[in-house]
């Protein structure tokens, strides 16, 4: 008896499959066509078969097919009547149980037969029943349909839309949509049933009424760098934005990070910043920075940090501000240590060589004679350059010689005369005096032109004279004591003066500045800090 009613209900649900077969390949031969049977259960799709309805005819279709026609034609009715001949045995074992079992699968059957006139749709997850179909919201085959068409998902690859938790993440299927019409479909298809919509009327209700995509913001630069090119000004920058999502429309407004040094504008604006315009309503905008570089200190850089907060999917974009103030108004002289190097070498060199070829006398008194007689050569050396210097238009340089050598020439003379020098060999001290001559000369041409060049390098005319004839002397000295032409205490502690002094000058220049600087910065105090 068991087995008849198996084998004659797995028939009629077979005949059921059939039908419901044939209303899906009616679907297929006349798309969108009244089903004749049909059309009456689908008053809504004006009798065809709609797409919601088309998914549960198919689920239930595999549903039938499988479980209540195939399985009990094959186990119940061919297996409670060929079992108990094969063994022997009058009747299956349990016979009530096995008897309940039909009843059981009757209701079943039942129920899955109601399910499609029972609104809103029946089961429309697929006959395995698998997820991410059965989470759907409601009407699962509605929910993952539209995931499917929304991100181009095969019908085979439904399973990669979701992850462990069975929770689709739209960030990264669907990147490009508005944040709002995400969060409306992750609620869709919600793992927990009550964190879905209650109903189809609430999830519609819910609908975001702005786009479904969103705007991308572009920027003409990556990335700013700017410098001021003297004190208070103005610099102007355009940036372009640009969005190249179509249908959709670009708003947002330019704003500057917070910074500590800033102080808070009362008008709600930027301190030393502005836009023009500040906010943004097109595809395509350019807006100018403005740079007020009064309000900052000199000789900085300054970097912020620029926000457009948009409606785009990334709701912030952020662009680096890096500027450069104009250079702090205190005048930087560099010295120039190649001349004044070059002018000691010279010096060094030339006098070590005309010492070394001067003529010497035995007596010691006869050696200063001849030396005193070079020192007067020297200083009429230094007359012939200044007059060289001023027929090439070097006037200051040309006095500073002219001076110099007078100043040689008297302390020879005055030598000559406090001392009492006796006479020596007239061709002796004409030789000496002749190389003295030559020695001068030369040394005044080169430091008259160092003394040119410290002029061009801003120094003032002191500086610029003294320092090169300190540099001169040390060199002179140098080259005295390497030239054999006399040594002792005396040359020692003039090497040590003279370098001493030229210490203290280059010493000098550093401080200064930096002085200067320190009282420039003091006025600055009141100023934005970078």
């Amino acid at each position: 008896v068991v087995a008849k009613q198996f084998l004659w209900s797995g028939l009629l649900f077979l005949a059921v499959g059939g039908a419901l077969a044939m209303v899906m390949r009616w679907q297929w031969a006349y798309p969108g066509q009244p089903v004749p049977v049909w059309g009456g259960h689908s008053a809504a799709s004006d009798g065809a078969v709609s797409a919601a309805s088309y998914a549960a005819l198919f689920s239930n279709h595999g549903l039938i097919m499988v479980f209540f026609a195939v399985t009990p034609l094959l186990v119940g009715a061919f297996g409670n009547f060929c079992i108990p001949l094969l063994i022997g045995a009058r009747d299956m074992a349990f016979p009530r149980l096995n008897a309940a079992s039909f009843w059981v699968f009757l209701l079943s059957q039942l129920m899955a037969l109601a399910s499609l006139a029972i609104p809103p749709q029946a089961s429309a997850a697929g006959w395995t029943m698998y997820a991410p179909l059965s989470t759907g919201p409601g009407a699962p085959g509605l929910g993952m349909t539209l995931i499917c068409l929304l991100t181009r998902t095969p019908a085979d690859q439904v399973g990669n839309l979701v992850d462990i938790t069975y929770q689709v993440d739209f960030s990264k299927l669907k990147s490009d949509l508005s944040r709002r019409w995400r969060r409306w479909l992750e609620k869709m298809v919600a793992p927990r049933l009550g964190d879905r919509f209650p109903n189809a009327a609430a999830a519609l209700e819910a609908v975001p009424e702005h786009d479904l995509r969103q705007p991308e913001v572009r920027f003409s630069q990556a990335h700013l760098s700017l410098a001021a090119r003297q004190r208070g000004e103005v610099i102007t920058q355009t940036i372009t934005l640009t969005n190249g999502v179509p249908d959709t429309t670009l708003s947002g407004r330019w704003q500057v990070a917070e910074h500590h040094s800033d102080p808070v504008d009362a008008g709600g604006g930027h301190s030393w910043i502005q836009f023009v315009p500040e906010t943004v309503e097109d595809n395509q905008t350019a807006t100018e920075i403005w740079i007020d570089t009064s309000k900052l200190m000199t000789g900085e850089r300054y970097r912020r940090t620029l926000l457009f907060k948009s409606n785009a999917n990334q709701a912030t974009h952020s662009l680096e501000l890096n500027l450069a103030t104009a250079p702090i108004p205190v005048r930087t002289r560099g010295i120039p240590y190649v001349p004044l190097g070059g002018m000691l070498l010279a010096a060094w060199l030339t006098v070590w060589s005309v010492a070394a070829l001067a003529p010497t006398a035995g007596a010691l008194t006869a050696g200063v004679s001849l030396a005193l007689a070079a020192v007067f050569g020297s200083g009429v050396g230094l007359q012939l350059s200044a007059w060289l210097l001023h027929e090439a238009g070097l006037e200051l340089p040309s006095r500073a010689m002219v001076t110099t050598g007078y100043g040689v020439v008297a302390l020879s003379i005055l030598l000559c005369v406090t001392q009492g020098i006796p006479a020596v060999d007239g061709a002796l001290l004409m030789v000496n005096s002749g190389l003295g001559l030559c020695t001068g000369s030369v040394v005044g041409v080169i430091t008259g032109l160092t003394i040119e060049r410290c002029l061009h390098q801003g120094f003032s005319p002191r500086f610029a004279i003294v320092l090169p004839l300190l540099v001169s002397l040390f060199g002179v000295l140098l080259g005295l004591s390497y030239g054999l032409v006399f040594t002792g205490l005396w040359l020692q502690a003039g090497l040590t003066a003279v370098g001493l002094g030229i210490t203290a000058l280059l010493i000098y220049l550093p401080i200064q500045r930096s002085q200067a600087i320190a009282l420039y910065r003091s006025a600055e105090r009141r100023l934005i800090r970078p």
